[in-house]
């Protein structure tokens, strides 16, 4: 579409359903851009070194007409010379989002954030179709269309959908500090209100607690039989014998983990990775520091009668150097087959490792301890995460009720 600008035709020009690029009839490389949302803006297309690209040269409710296409006049004079005028912004440009990712984000991202590789990976999965465009021309408009269709398929969880964009925004913003961007068109999105996590906390009742420990006892007591019977088998034939777990503890790594997780609500990842020196006997605390902690903020978490013991006996089988739970020198990543075994001999159903983070949540809860408390021994950094436990305590309403009677 072309046309003559002008600077009364630029400001009655009201926004559309679409995107619309009008070109000026005088400079057509001039390209006066209106966006649903009624932003306009001033691009110059170019091709340089046989790449077709365009470049935003300024905002329409900032320069007229006549001001735009001196710009875009110096700027293509610029192309015409061989050089390349969009390098600008620290010496540098970003041509699509896929740009700003490989060429600058990357590095900086694996470098200064923890979760880096996965925010990375997430954002390359998610939004491989706005990958070839310039990231100031993603709309809000396609990334909400974009939102529906995931919901529509009911497959994907709206706390899903909200760390894909959280991950979007934060790539922008980023790009906006670094001076490669002039804004991020993201930054009026909203998240969606999780209501599909609310709706399902998983924790143990007293009766599946009991049936669980009692399953746990009696697959220790199992692979001690099994040591015995192989002990018996390897003296039939005077070999040597495999150190008898009679009387050890424990007969692995199960049984302790299980009470740890059960009594500190620790994330699995960051629970097999303590070593031995985050444990402080003396003072009875466990140090969680920072770079295992998902909000990378380092933890002093107290630990009861059960923890103490438990890790007290481990101690003495393990020998209490390195990782809490290692094999060969490295920590334990999971038990899955081990844990797995256990819910189904105990008639668990529905219950992952990580429903121990939960689980330990509701039952302070409901034991009356303030939510306050429960986010610092969880590690959350804002209270609108431990809130979802909030149900769980209605005898604190009801006393709270009763100071006015």
């Amino acid at each position: 579409m072309g046309e003559k600008l002008t600077n009364s035709f630029v400001e009655k020009l009201g926004p559309g359903e679409k995107r619309r690029d009008i070109r000026d009839t005088l400079i057509p490389k001039l390209i006066l851009r209106v966006e649903p949302s009624g932003k306009k803006s001033y691009l110059v297309d170019f091709t340089i070194a046989g790449r077709r690209s365009s470049e935003k040269i300024g905002d329409a409710a900032i320069l007229t007409v006549a001001q735009a296409r001196e710009k875009a006049r110096e700027f293509l004079a610029a192309v015409t010379l061989g050089d390349d005028p969009s390098k600008k912004r620290n010496g540098t440009a970003v041509s699509s989002l896929v740009d700003l990712i490989d060429v600058h984000y990357e590095e900086w991202a694996m470098v200064n954030r923890k979760s880096g590789k996965k925010n990375l990976a997430l954002i390359r999965s998610s939004f491989g179709h706005l990958m070839e465009k310039h990231p100031e021309e993603i709309t809000l408009l396609e990334i909400e269309k974009w939102r529906v269709q995931l919901r529509r398929k009911g497959e994907v969880k709206l706390a899903t959908i909200n760390r894909k964009t959280t991950a979007l925004k934060a790539l922008l913003n980023w790009g906006v500090r670094q001076k490669l961007l002039e804004s991020n068109p993201l930054l009026s999105l909203q998240p969606y209100r999780e209501m599909d996590s609310d709706e399902k906390i998983r924790y143990l009742d007293d009766d599946e607690r009991r049936r669980l420990i009692e399953a746990i006892d009696a697959r220790e007591e199992t692979l001690r039989l099994e040591r015995d019977n192989h002990n018996a088998w390897l003296a039939e034939r005077g070999l040597p014998l495999k150190t008898s777990l009679r009387d050890a503890p424990f007969a692995d790594h199960l049984k302790p983990a299980v009470l740890l997780a059960m009594n500190t609500g620790l994330r699995r990842g960051t629970m097999f990775a303590l070593r031995w020196e985050d444990v402080n006997f003396d003072t009875e605390t466990i140090t969680v520091r920072g770079e295992v902690v998902k909000a990378g903020k380092t933890l002093t978490l107290p630990m009861n009668r059960i923890v103490l013991d438990t890790l007290r006996r481990w101690r003495t089988q393990t020998g209490g150097k390195g990782y809490l739970f290692e094999y060969r020198g490295k920590p334990i990543r999971d038990c899955r087959s081990s844990w797995g075994s256990v819910l189904r001999a105990a008639g668990i159903t529905n219950f992952r490792w990580h429903d121990f983070r939960h689980d330990f949540a509701s039952q302070l809860v409901m034991r009356g301890v303030d939510l306050n408390t429960v986010r610092e021994l969880l590690g959350h950094s804002d209270i609108k995460m431990t809130l979802r436990y909030a149900h769980l305590a209605p005898s604190a309403k009801k006393r709270a009720v009763e100071l006015l009677g």
